[in-house]
């Protein structure tokens, strides 16, 4: 819009000029003609109103900008009006039809200069012939008024002519140069928009291209969080969610033929105590081992579905199973599977598992009711010290319920100081002599009476209330200890037993430390008792534990050694002082293999300066084989049931 304003513009200005100049022209030859008497007003109309109707095409052409070589043509009228004039009013013909068309060819291509010498050429010539006329041929000088007239005209229509000329040349080269800059832009906005139609053709390949790549990242992203929803990312097994489905699928999809098969829940033991004490990247991969360990096994089993459902839970689906895959069997089976140590990194751990059971649809006809009844059962066989498996039974219900009631009326035990000690002495097998006394918890309910530890120490374990009671037996029997001291019962030790949590505890060594402190006591008259199973869960833990407590003096006992975790080279490997055999091996001691094992195991403790003690000594028979054994310490009732501390004190 603002190019087609300047070209109209531009279109006035040369109308203007044209006319003004055309006008003048007119005029001059107008009053020329009347002073030298030439009759030529028809002519000089004429070509007035030719030069209006010229001007009219000319401001045409820049108005229009189009075509601007016609610009050039607009020079060479005004002279071939004046030729035509002098065609009209001389005889000479013959030389200006000869030298005409050379003077329309020079201002075709407005070249000022041609039309200057060739214009000036003819003044001369026609000069030249009138000078010729008068001396040679004596023509009167009057006849001449014709050629002079001719020249003085043509002088004028050349000077004018140049005049025009020249602008108009100006004019055309402006023109030109406006076009060849609208023309350059317009390229360069045709290349810019090359360029731009280019980039973007170039970004809607590389848009198709991300968009192809973000869908291909997207289709990973869904498979990735099907595979999150569906699959447990440490061990790559099954998980919850996806064992749920199954059960879906199994249970819901196929009412009409319901499926008949076999649940197991598998609960490591203790395998929080793993996590505290050593980091979860161990625990991870620790689990990772046990997980491939039940993949193992489950590839055996023609109709199964293994998933990792909890921390250190996993579940077992079993289907149309035979005489060898029976619950039962397959049960033994998995607990066998950690009979053997696992090794992790420079770790070796001996882990084992509590396993509950259940049938479908006989313990539970819907999800819900299945799975619960399978994790009581679970459960019961933790809190009966696991390692073991139990199959549901309607009355587990029952004895949950009656844990429940158990963990509530603890807390309230703790703040009342239902709790009680009982002390059994341990003699020494040749002179019968009490050497030592092993502190014992019992709850003295008020509506239930006395309740063992077997009863509320599982609860206790669970719940994590052992921490504040087994601080309670430590102080009250390190008290009672130093009122025997002072009564006269010198040369007494006392044993104290630790529960696992309280073993890897944070706050058990100063606790310790601080109450032998503040009772003045010689640690060495006290013995610390550690179960074989707290030992064998992390062994390498178990022994960092253990030599760090007997930087206070103390003594360490191996309690319950043979209950199901024996292994001779724990005896070597744990920086223990003591070691109690369990009553289980005491009464089987007729049984000619039990007799070599315990007689094994004395030997060895007897090599080693580790002191001996048998429980649960029940008979002379049994006390007089292990003296032939060389055992050093006996402890059971064929000596004394645990006593109170009054009763111990009339009873030494």
């Amino acid at each position: 819009m603002e190019t087609r304003q300047k070209n109209i513009s531009e279109a006035n200005r040369v109308y203007t000029f044209f006319n003004i100049i055309y006008v003048f022209f007119a005029s001059l030859i107008l009053v020329y003609s009347g002073i030298v008497g030439l009759r030529s007003w028809t002519l000089v109309i004429a070509v007035v109103i030719f030069f209006h109707l010229l001007s009219g095409v000319m401001w045409l052409v820049y108005k229009n900008n189009s075509r601007s070589e016609v610009v050039k043509y607009i020079a060479t009228v005004p002279l071939s009006c004046l030729w035509f004039f002098i065609f009209l009013t001389t005889n000479i013909l013959t030389s200006f039809a000869l030298l005409f068309p050379l003077l329309i060819a020079f201002m075709l291509y407005s070249n000022l200069k041609p039309i200057l010498v060739f214009g000036g050429f003819l003044v001369i010539t026609v000069l030249a012939k009138v000078i010729k006329d008068v001396i040679y041929q004596e023509v009167p000088l009057n006849m001449f008024e014709g050629q002079v007239n001719v020249v003085i005209i043509t002088i004028a229509f050349v000077i004018t002519t140049a005049i025009v000329a020249k602008y108009i040349v100006s004019l055309t080269n402006n023109l030109d140069t406006k076009l060849r800059k609208v023309t350059e832009a317009k390229e360069e906005q045709l290349m810019l928009l090359e360029e731009i139609s280019a980039s973007n053709t170039e970004m809607a390949a590389t848009q198709s291209q991300l968009i192809a790549t973000e869908k291909s990242k997207l289709v990973k992203s869904e498979e990735k969080l099907r595979q999150l929803a569906f699959i447990d990312t440490l061990t790559e097994l099954p998980n919850k969610n996806a064992f749920k489905k199954f059960l879906h699928e199994t249970i819901v999809n196929n009412q009409e033929q319901p499926a008949y098969f076999s649940a197991f829940i598998l609960d490591l033991d203790n395998f929080k105590l793993i996590n505290d004490s050593l980091g979860h990247p161990v625990g991870d991969l620790l689990l990772k081992k046990i997980a491939a360990i039940l993949k193992n096994f489950a590839s055996g089993i023609k109709q199964h579905f293994l998933a990792r459902v909890g921390g250190d839970e996993f579940m077992l689906i079993v289907k149309n199973y035979e005489a060898d895959t029976s619950p039962d069997n397959l049960a033994n089976q998995l607990l066998q599977l950690f009979s053997a140590s696992i090794a992790v990194d420079e770790y070796y751990f001996h882990v084992t598992a509590s396993i509950g059971v259940g049938n479908f649809p006989e313990h539970g006809d819907s999800i819900a009711t299945l799975m619960q009844n399978v994790e009581a059962a679970m459960y019961l066989a933790k809190k009966n010290g696991g390692n073991k498996y139990i199959q549901y039974y309607p009355d587990i219900n029952k004895l949950n319920r009656e844990r429940l009631v158990i963990k509530n009326e603890l807390q309230i035990a703790l703040s009342n100081n239902q709790f009680v000690l009982y002390y059994q002495p341990i003699v020494d097998n040749k002179t019968g002599a009490i050497v030592a006394v092993e502190a014992l918890v019992r709850w003295l309910h008020p509506v239930k009476g006395l309740i063992p530890p077997n009863v509320f120490i599982p609860v206790a374990e669970e719940t994590g209330q052992i921490i504040a009671l087994g601080e309670w037996v430590i102080s009250t029997a390190l008290t009672q200890h130093k009122q025997w001291k002072m009564q006269g019962l010198a040369g007494l030790k006392i044993h104290i037993n630790l529960s696992v949590n309280q073993l890897h505890h944070h706050k058990l060594y100063s606790f310790i430390k601080t109450t032998i402190a503040e009772l003045k006591l010689n640690p060495a008259w006290i013995v610390l008792e550690i179960t074989e199973s707290v030992a064998v869960k992390s062994i390498d833990e178990a022994v960092i534990a253990i030599n760090r407590l007997k930087t206070l003096g103390v003594l360490i006992a191996l309690d319950d050694f043979g209950t199901g975790y024996s292994s001779l080279s724990y005896i070597s490997k744990l920086p223990i002082d003591i070691l109690k055999i369990d009553k289980s091996f005491i009464n089987k001691l007729d049984n000619q293999t039990s007799f070599q094992i315990t007689r094994l195991i004395l030997e060895l403790c007897n090599n080693t300066s580790i002191l001996t003690t048998a429980e649960g000594v029940e008979r002379d028979r049994q006390r007089n084989m292990l003296l032939k054994l060389k055992c050093d310490h006996i402890q059971g009732y064929l000596f004394s049931k645990p006593l109170s501390a009054t009763d111990f004190m009339q009873f030494y």
